[in-house]
């Protein structure tokens, strides 16, 4: 029906009816335009798209108990898709797909009819539109024409203000019909799919209550959950579909399912009137970078309003014919899982108060049905009456003439109408007809026969019918809330109440009701039709309870502990946690009630409930923790709002889901909140709020899970508990001192760091600590108030964990930080009471440790009390003496300065411990003249060390130090370090007061300046003792240490200037196996020895000798052996610091830089291969642990051509040795300054005697070698690794090294000693031999004498005719057969020759020799025989041509004819004088 106003035609108006033709259905598939690179939909993991959306959908071949894994998605997640945008199974499926509808749907405006005039006075005080209708029906049209109105708009030729008004007027309707028409072009031209046939003109309706918007990228316009059923068009743009999943216990994260483009739809005319949450978010995103192509953002989107629709929709209920199948369809969906009939039956008010088998019989004759828009449900003028309960959807009652009666709405129990009078009761309406204005309704109706049988049946005498009252409409769930178990015993007002806020909504197959470890409404779920599943870390079950989120409405729990999903269409009843507290607030006295069902049931199921909780909440009762979570809601806040600030300032609060920052008055964010924190705590100790206590405020950056707690709260849930208050406060100051101390030190209160935050215990052992931690006691002062009291004998100590403190005493303020400690004497018993009051400058928290606690612990630690037996035979002596200050005047140096300028230089001053060996203070430290501290030694003694840390001085108690700071000096000429045996106890005093004592009294100073004097030349002296001790014994124990052989004198000199000796007594372990070692240690005197695990001894070290090398260079943390003196000896220690500082130097040479980069490279890569072992042939891998051990141990030394190495021998300060030649070619060989043999070997400036050749893989014994005074000479480039037995028996007697390859190098090495000793041997006899006589001087001088005798005595007797020359020694082989004249000779001269290779070392022969030698061995007679035959030729050259004839007599005679023939070669026969004869 249309009034008075309403406007028709506008499409025609505007001239744009003509752009809808190209989109008229022709009942033929249309393939819809796409956007490049996406289509409208698009989802991420395409599967079976699904024929409709209403119908149940199955996960296909999955396990359905397995459910999806943490932050991950599963098949019914990406269900959700289909279900937030239905009209995508369209698009998805095959073009054939969607109902086929040619044309526009039929549209006629006809004129209403005739009213009776006895109706018309009713009729117009009635009607609520503000229209009357027409005297004899029809109306009365207005045609306007778009010419008219320009017309009139324009005035043309008028200048008035009427009309510039008018052209105003035009301008903004121009204005509106453009965007009214660029809407209605979006809808027809992009919507033509989901509302087909619809006709333009309604379309044109839809689009005046639209609302186009702008979203810009990253903004979330449909949130999931929201019940929001509005229609949403992206116009422009992209966007893309998220699904909240659960992420185990950690806080929710949404996953993208799939995504949208131009013309998808958001949510289905079918759908509106559902109760359905979005099942899923959509986010405007910006797809460029992923999708390849030109800039695309979300830029446009048309929101229809549900509202706006079903009016639309009312007026015109025919335009739907296009999808009246579905619309059946998803009725048909909606009524399979309705809530069953005699739910339906039971909660209707005008059954009330009959008996339960009268409702049941009722329910099983009603039937259920659905009807689409436009359809007549019910119709007076029907022959059988009936009562009709409209469970989904809306119906209109309209009279005769069209005028709607009366809207009937679907309820939560549903709603009940009639168009006639029945038994139960009039109708509201008699006469009406009952149509369906929204898109289906479902509809139980139940006949007027089948009430009167049921009558009939159960009741002995039939009632009256009820014409008299109006039939009821009402219907109610009280009885669903009133049957569950949590409400089952509270009163029936309270029900009302409760449900008076209950809300109906459904679910679509796969959509989620709450997800699990999320922090929602907290309401409760009724379960009125349909299936869930409860899916938790991972394994997923059917739930078969009806009711769910009990413990959630409660307070017991802040989080959801599983997911519910649901498995079909589910209808479900909702109580909101708001309305609960609302009904608790009205019935207090069902308090008690509520409360012992939320105890049984966390009693049952100990999983539930233990969400995120107060930290007090552990170990209070589970009461509380019930009451707490009752009255202190939980509300997730964003922040924008302005409540959240306020209950910041005076509640506590505890951060359920989310992140909150703390910032201070500066606006800088301080600290992060996340799940589970708390902050402003105090406040539920009775202290203000954060801004005031700690100066600290809330701000909250993004939408945040807060519950605050209020102290009126508080107080109201403590006092249920009196016997636990004390525990549960003390957990309040537990949870706070746990806080600060996680900020101090990353820990606990009670932890060992916490402990060690004071001097006074850093150094105990560590089981003391380990009890000391369990005393700590926590304390929370408010802002100004006293923690220490002058003159109070308390005896705590206490640890400042958080905020800051301040004395103000005198005319100085001294302030305290996080992380100091004050009343350590107190605790120890040195001082009775406390020097000072020390307030609180805001919020503070600190560890206390009682006096007693501390010595109650202590005395099962002997040594630990050992260590402060100083500093407590100190305080036995001080018990007369309560202050600190009156200590102080008892000492020498109070005599000698006044009285008032002691009193000033008192004033703030403090006691201060010091462990064993730690630092007071440190060269280099800058001073202030007003800020730098004094120290008076009070107990122990303290050693003064020298910029490289050594001791020149040690201070006894009354010694001032620490001086020279606090009187102007710009930095620390020294360190000041606690000595090594105990604690030590000093009064600290601070500059402020010395400058202030200086200004006073400056004639004071003088005391002060002949102190530094004196101890100016004390520092001399002992630096003129250990420049004298380093040159004589440090210099030349460094020069002798392998790994700094070589290096410069000077380098030597910056190494050595820091370090110190340690003596060792006999039988004092020097290092120990697998200590910590960090540092060379060289033996200055005295002796030691190396043994093993097992106490064996693998070797001595002599004086000299120096170990731990790799740990010096950082290549070894840790000693392989245990090095034991044997003889009181002193120990040198090379730190690795003292080299690198030695390293740093400006003064290093890049070379010397580089040579400690090439050791450490070369050590590092024979480890890595295990060289030299793995080049021996004994078959070990270069992984074994031995060959690693033994690598990382043995010293490289490289060899150039004809260069020399000397061998150490066994009896060196290290031990016997042996090399490994890995590289190269060299020869062992014995020198001697025998220059008759150079021929044999050795070098232009030192002859030698080969012993044997040396190649790569060859063993060399060191010490073996050394007793024949052998030595390495290279023959070409040459690598040679040493290793010392003793680091090789230290590496094989490792648990995991294998022994298989320790045989095969005692072999070589056996067999290396035999020839070594074999050729060595021969060498020294052949040095021996050629060696020179004694008298050889003698004898060479006699020998010429005699020579020269002789040569004259022949030259006389030659001259006298009595000699005769003996011819027969120039030429032997030519006197033939005539004897010699003088010595009677055989016919033929044989010589003995010893043959050369027995004689000579092997390896020194020359080829030929050698080939000689081979064919002697092989082929003696064919060399004898061949060597007769030819004898001009030498026997080497015969000895070749046998060896190249391979002993064939015959080839090597012919081959030896062509170099000659044997009468050629042999000599001629020369006749000689007769020289007999002649004399």
């Amino acid at each position: 029906m249309l009034g008075a106003g309403q406007v028709l035609n506008a499409v025609g108006f505007l001239g744009i009816a003509h752009e809808a033709e190209p989109f008229k259905p022709s009942g033929l598939p249309v393939e819809q335009p796409k956007l490049k690179g996406c289509g409208p939909y698009e989802i991420y993991r395409p599967g079976q798209v699904p024929s409709s959306v209403f119908a149940e959908r199955r996960g296909g071949s999955h396990d359905m108990h397995v459910g999806p894994a943490a932050g991950k998605v599963c098949f019914e997640d990406t269900m959700c898709f289909f279900s937030l945008c239905p009209n995508s199974v369209g698009k998805l499926n095959a073009p054939g797909y969607g109902p086929k509808v040619s044309g526009w749907l039929p549209l006629e405006i006809r004129g209403a009819p005739p009213v009776p005039m006895e109706d018309e006075d009713e009729d117009e005080e009635e009607n609520c539109m503000g229209w009357q209708y027409q005297p004899g029906g029809g109306a009365r049209l207005v045609a306007l024409s778009l010419e008219l109105v320009e017309e009139v708009g324009l005035c043309l030729g008028d200048e008035g203000e009427r009309a510039k008004a008018l052209r105003q007027s035009l301008a903004v309707f121009r204005q509106q019909s453009k965007v009214l028409a660029d809407r209605w072009r979006s809808l027809i031209t992009r919507c033509c799919h989901a509302f087909p046939g619809m006709p333009p003109e309604v379309v044109w309706a839809i689009a005046e209550n639209a609302e186009q918007m702008e979203v810009p990228a990253g903004e979330v316009f449909i949130r999931e959950g929201d019940n929001d059923e509005d229609l949403v068009l992206i116009e422009e743009g992209l966007a893309v579909v998220e699904k909240t999943v659960a992420n185990g216990d950690r806080p929710r994260t949404s996953v993208a399912i799939g995504k949208l483009g131009a013309t998808a739809i958001i949510g289905d005319v079918a759908l509106i009137g559902a109760a359905l949450p979005r099942p899923a978010s959509v986010r405007a995103v910006n797809f460029a970078e992923e999708w390849g192509y030109e800039s695309v953002k979300l830029k446009w989107i048309l929101r229809l309003p549900a509202k706006a629709v079903s009016e639309v929709l009312q007026r015109f209920p025919g335009a739907l014919g296009g999808i009246a199948a579905r619309l059946k369809e998803a009725g048909n969906f909606l009524m399979m899982k309705l809530p069953v009939r005699y739910e339906v039956v039971n909660g209707l008010k005008v059954f009330e108060g009959t008996d339960t088998s009268f409702r049941k019989e009722v329910a099983a004759h009603g039937k259920r049905y659905v009807c689409t828009i436009g359809e007549t449900v019910a119709d007076a003028n029907r022959p059988e009456d009936c009562i009709y309960v409209l469970e989904y959807g809306t119906c209109s009652l309209e009279n005769e003439h069209h005028q709607q009666m009366e809207q009937v709405v679907a309820s939560s129990a549903g709603s009940v109408f009639a168009v006639t009078d029945t038994v139960f009761g009039i109708a509201r309406t008699p006469g009406a007809v009952a149509k369906v204005v929204s898109p289906f309704v479902a509809i139980m109706e139940i006949r007027q026969k089948d009430l009167t049988d049921a009558l009939q049946r159960h009741y002995d005498r039939r009632p009256p019918p009820f014409a008299s009252k109006i039939l009821p409409n009402q219907s109610s769930v009280q009885h669903l809330v009133a049957t569950t178990d949590i409400f089952g015993k509270v009163s029936l007002s309270f029900v009302e109440d409760l449900c008076a806020g209950a809300q109906v909504r459904s679910y679509m197959p796969g959509q989620t009701l709450c997800i699990q470890a999320n922090q929602d409404n907290g309401q409760m779920f009724l379960v009125r039709g349909g299936t869930l599943l409860v899916e938790k870390n991972g394994r997923r079950k059917n739930e078969t309870s009806s009711c769910l989120g009990d413990l959630m409405i409660l307070g017991a729990e802040h989080q959801r502990p599983s997911t519910v999903r649901a498995q079909t269409l589910v209808f479900t009843l909702e109580i909101p946690r708001s309305a609960f507290l609302q009904a608790i607030d009205k019935h207090p006295d069902e308090r008690r009630q509520l409360e012992n069902y939320a105890l049984q049931t966390i009693g049952k199921h100990e999983d539930q409930g233990a969400g995120i909780k107060w930290p007090m909440q552990k170990c209070a009762p589970q009461r509380m923790s019930y009451l707490l979570n009752l009255f202190a809601g939980c509300k997730l806040y964003d922040p924008g709002e302005s409540d959240w600030k306020r209950l910041a300032e005076e509640s506590a609060l505890l951060v359920v889901q989310g992140e909150a920052s703390l910032v201070d008055e500066e606006d800088r964010e301080v600290e992060v909140l996340r799940c589970g924190d708390t902050f402003n705590e105090q406040i539920l100790l009775g202290i203000s709020g954060a801004s005031s206590a700690s100066g600290l405020r809330l701000d909250l950056r993004m939408p945040c899970d807060l519950q605050f707690v209020s102290l009126a709260v508080w107080d109201k849930v403590v006092s249920d508990f009196p016997q636990d208050q004390d525990m549960i406060f003390r957990s309040i100051r537990d949870t706070m001192a746990n806080k600060a101390a996680m900020k101090l030190h990353g820990t606990c209160l009670a932890s060992p760091e916490m402990v060690r935050t004071s001097r006074l215990m850093r150094f105990l052992s560590d089981a003391a600590i380990e009890d000391l931690k369990q005393r700590l006691e926590p304390v929370v002062v408010k802002p100004f108030a006293e923690i220490i009291t002058k003159g109070k004998a308390d005896g705590v100590m206490y640890i400042l964990m958080s905020g800051s403190a301040y004395v103000d005493e005198g005319k100085r303020r001294r302030d305290f930080v996080a992380g100091q400690v004050f009343g350590e004497a107190e605790a120890l018993g040195v001082s009775k009471a406390y020097n000072s009051t020390v307030y609180a400058a805001n919020l503070c928290i600190l560890a206390a440790l009682p006096c007693a606690d501390f010595w109650a612990v202590l005395q099962d630690y002997p040594e630990d009390c050992q260590l402060l037996e100083p500093l407590c035979q100190t305080g036995e002596e001080a018990q007369l003496e309560s202050r600190l200050e009156n200590r102080i005047f008892q000492l020498p140096m109070a005599v000698e300065l006044s009285m008032e300028f002691m009193a000033m230089l008192c004033e703030h001053m403090e006691d201060a411990f010091f462990g064993p060996g730690e630092a007071i203070f440190r060269y280099g430290e800058e001073c202030d003249f007003a800020k730098s501290e004094m120290y008076i030694l009070l107990a122990g003694e303290v050693d003064i060390e020298t910029e490289l840390g050594v001791v020149c001085a040690r201070l006894s108690p009354g010694e001032v130090f620490g001086e020279g700071g606090s009187m102007g000096a710009p930095r620390r000429n020294s360190s000041a370090r606690a000595w090594a045996s105990a604690y030590v106890h000093c009064a600290r005093i601070h500059g402020s007061s010395i400058a202030a004592a200086i200004k006073k009294y400056p004639q004071e100073t003088e005391w002060f300046d002949d102190l530094r004097e004196s101890r100016k030349e004390m520092n001399a002296d002992f630096m003129a003792r250990r420049n004298q001790w380093l040159q004589q014994s440090v210099m030349p124990a460094l020069a002798a240490a392998g790994i700094l052989r070589g290096h410069a004198e000077g380098f030597l000199e910056d190494v050595a200037a820091p370090l110190i000796d340690k003596p060792f007594g006999a039988g004092e372990v020097i290092a120990h196996k697998a200590s910590a070692a960090d540092a060379m240690l060289v033996l200055l005197e005295g002796e030691a020895q190396v043994e093993s695990q097992k106490g064996d001894v693998i070797g001595y070290y002599g004086e000299g000798a120096s170990f731990g090398e790799m740990a010096m260079l950082g290549l070894q943390d840790t000693f392989p052996a245990t090095v034991r003196a044997t003889v009181d000896s002193r120990v040198l220690t090379v730190p690795a610091t003292a080299l690198q500082r030695a390293l740093k130097l400006p003064s290093r040479l890049p070379k010397e830089l580089e040579e400690f980069d090439r050791v450490l490279a070369e050590r590092r890569e024979q480890v890595e291969v295990g060289v030299p072992m793995t080049v021996l042939p004994i078959a070990i891998a270069k992984d074994d642990v031995c060959a690693r051990a033994i690598g990382l141990q043995a010293e490289l030394k490289t060899l150039k051509t004809g260069e020399c190495w000397d061998l150490l021998p066994a009896t060196a300060s290290s031990g016997d040795c042996f090399a490994v030649v890995t590289e190269g070619r060299a020869v062992l060989e014995l020198a001697s300054n025998n220059a008759r043999l150079r021929r044999l070997g050795g070098d232009d400036t030192c002859p030698a005697v080969p012993v044997m050749p040396l190649a790569q893989g060859d063993l060399i014994l060191e010490g073996l070698s050394a007793e024949f005074a052998c030595r390495v000479r290279a023959l070409c480039s040459l690598k040679v690794h040493r290793v010392r037995y003793i680091d090789f028996d230290v590496a094989t007697r490792l648990e995991s090294c294998p022994q298989d390859w320790l045989a095969r190098f005692r072999m070589l090495e056996s067999a290396t000693r035999k020839q070594l000793e074999h050729r060595g041997g021969a060498a020294k006899g052949v040095v021996d031999a050629l060696q020179d006589h004694v008298f050889n001087q003698d004898l060479m001088e006699y020998g010429g004498r005699r020579q020269k005798a002789i040569s004259v005595n022949r030259k006389i007797k030659y001259k006298q005719g009595s000699l005769v020359k003996d011819l027969s020694m120039i030429l032997p082989e030519r006197l033939g057969r005539m004897p010699h004249p003088v010595v009677a000779r055989p016919k033929t001269w044989h010589t003995a020759s010893i043959p050369r290779q027995s004689s000579a070392p092997a390896g020194l022969l020359s080829q030929q020799e050698r080939h000689k030698l081979k064919v002697m061995q092989r082929w003696p007679s064919a060399l004898d025989q061949l060597a007769a035959t030819f004898p001009g030729l030498s026997r080497e050259v015969v000895a070749e041509e046998v060896l190249k004839a391979r002993g064939n007599k015959a080839s090597a005679g012919g081959a030896l004819q062509s170099k000659g023939s044997p009468a050629a070669q042999r000599p001629r026969s020369v006749r000689l004088p007769d020289l007999a004869s002649r004399r």
